[in-house]
């Protein structure tokens, strides 16, 4: 029986979903969602929750640096709103930060026009947000729920207009990536070009199944610089630098960090 774990916010996550959690695993759409929407609440402020703050004891030590990977993809659909990740609401600089999850962004992958991509958009806030994480995959075939090979994240910082791509395997998803990026330019009012959508310097996995975990390590070493930033300070050399110290002992690290944050939530909530 793939027995419930978790109810958190809008995502549920069963055995099979914390399964992928375990060593040489790849990660699949369900825990990212999660732990997008943990980072929302515990490092941005978004909404109340009683989820312990991340790197506390209660909350399993979750560390900055680790990643997962490939295989599972995001699921058919867009999933709510909220589901996609949380609005960042809060600190000082961590207002202006929106964490997007993988459902959302592959229902914008096939968003038929710049109307849907906007309606999508807005409950999220988006107009207030400098910088915009969004988690992508390289499924562009909206019949398959989980499909794709690989996860990436791509990271847009409004006061400089720019697109920064965060891959761990090279340029894997660079074309899922401008992609995602090309369907956001309307909505955001920036054109798609080589000055405007560049290529992060990312630490890169040393395997074919951590890709989901890099993201989920950037991603929080991302929101800790934004939150110890003001609004729009942030450079991008900072932001990059803040994923640089993402490597593969802290990869391994969040890896089981985040299955015990899971394991504990869900004994919070029995």
């Amino acid at each position: 029986m793939d027995a419930k774990v978790l109810s958190f916010g809008d995502v549920l996550l069963r055995e099979c979903d914390v399964a992928t959690l375990e060593p040489s695993q790849w990660l699949n759409d369900k825990v990212i969602e999660f732990y997008f929407e943990y980072l929302s609440r515990t490092l941005l402020g978004a909404g109340s929750s009683d989820a312990p703050a991340a790197g506390s004891a209660a909350g399993a030590g979750v560390s900055a640096g680790s990643s997962t990977a490939g295989g599972a993809s995001s699921s058919n659909g867009a999933g709510s709103a909220t589901a996609a990740g949380g609005a960042a609401a809060g600190g000082e600089g961590s207002s202006a930060v929106l964490l997007v999850g993988p459902s959302v962004s592959f229902w914008l992958n096939i968003c038929p026009s710049d109307d849907d991509v906007t309606e999508t958009m807005a409950p999220l806030g988006v107009e207030d947000k400098e910088l915009i994480a969004l988690a992508v995959n390289d499924n562009n075939d909206p019949t398959l729920a989980e499909a794709g090979s690989h996860w990436s994240l791509l990271l847009f910082v409004r006061s400089r207009r720019l697109f920064l791509h965060f891959d761990s395997a090279g340029s894997h998803n660079l074309e899922a990536a401008k992609g995602l990026a090309e369907k956001l330019q309307a909505l955001l009012g920036v054109s798609v070009t080589p000055d405007t959508f560049q290529s992060a310097s990312t630490p890169q996995q040393l395997n074919g199944y951590d890709c989901g975990v890099y993201v989920l390590a950037i991603a929080k070493a991302l929101c800790e610089t934004a939150s110890a930033s003001t609004p729009g300070k942030a450079s991008a050399e900072e932001l990059e630098n803040a994923a640089k110290g993402v490597d593969a002992a802290a990869v391994t690290k969040l890896r089981e960090d985040v299955k015990l944050l899971i394991r504990h939530l869900g004994k919070q909530s029995e």
